[in-house]
């Protein structure tokens, strides 16, 4: 709000989507110009992707899917490997280990190989093999799977783009020049930890995160695509506490979807004013898709 002096900036590479953001606030004609990124007062859009780790700014490659909104600088699986399921090469044969030896460069290729490298699970994790930890999976991830379109609209791609992308550090340190950030906003398909990851020696900058995580027993959209557990333990190496377990990774039992926002916080900024509100900003959305969910299925009835 302005009066407590917050400012907003907003990053979509969908020049569309873009072109909304500019329009959605304030009543302005479609003639009317608008000054470049202006978006309200105290808010900023720019048309680029965050996550590259290149300091200067780098152009990247954007998969474009059926379902815009599933768009993702991480490469859909494709929808036959993704209804196989399991963890194979996607339906251009392209698998993580060839596309990280083979040293691409660029965005995709550096998170293929830290995917990749995150596979075997860690400590205590039951390998790909074990037939418990298939009958596990398989147990846990009943009625926690992706609707049906998912598979056409959003695990396969109908064209790729450039896009101009840079990194989270580059706009602390540079645009907000070293300034503390109450809270990141991060909804990047699959790509999420790697926007955080960007944010490389001002990390410790951000207070508070929120992003959207994959139950661990559904499917992956994405090559590389981490779990929620995979998500929990980076951000945990990064100096985060989420405001979920591991557990409820791997069971999912109170999620509406087989993905959800995850809620983090620094370790040494507990309970700020900023945090507070936001969680019960996020705990007030659930209740209400709880809620039309709930009204949806009386009126199917």
């Amino acid at each position: 709000k302005e009066e407590e002096g917050g400012f907003l900036l907003t990053f979509e590479p969908l020049l569309d989507k873009y072109a909304y953001l500019l329009r959605r606030l304030g009543e302005r004609s479609e003639e009317e110009a608008v000054p470049l990124g202006f978006q309200a007062e105290r808010a900023m859009a720019f048309p680029i992707a965050v996550g590259c780790n290149s300091s200067s700014g780098t152009m990247s490659v954007f998969h474009v899917t059926n379902v815009d909104g599933c768009s993702s600088l991480l490469r859909p699986r494709g929808k036959k490997a993704f209804e196989r399921d399991g963890d194979d090469d996607d339906d251009h044969t392209v698998s993580a280990a060839a596309a990280a030896a083979a040293g691409g460069g660029g965005v995709g290729a550096g998170v293929t190989a830290v995917a990749a490298a995150s596979e075997g699970g860690g400590a205590g994790a039951k390998g790909e093999g074990d037939p418990e930890a298939g009958a596990e999976r398989g147990a846990l991830s009943r009625g926690r799977d992706w609707e049906e379109w998912i598979g056409s609209g959003c695990a396969s791609f109908t064209e790729t783009r450039k896009v101009p992308c840079i990194s989270l550090e580059h706009i602390i340190k540079n645009w907000l020049e070293g300034r503390e950030v109450e809270f990141v906003k991060v909804d990047a398909q699959g790509f999420d930890i790697n926007v955080i990851r960007s944010a490389g020696s001002m990390v410790d900058k951000i207070l508070s995160v929120a992003m959207e995580v994959r139950c661990d027993t559904a499917k992956k959209i994405y090559q590389g695509h981490p779990s929620c557990t995979e998500t929990i333990n980076a951000m945990i190496e990064l100096g985060f506490k989420p405001h979920l377990s591991v557990e409820d990774c791997r069971n999912c039992a109170d999620w509406d979807e087989p993905e959800m926002d995850v809620f983090f916080e620094r370790n040494d900024v507990d309970g700020h004013a900023a945090a507070e509100r936001i969680i019960a900003m996020y705990n007030e959305r659930h209740r209400e898709h709880a809620l039309k969910q709930e009204q949806q299925q009386q009126q199917q009835q």
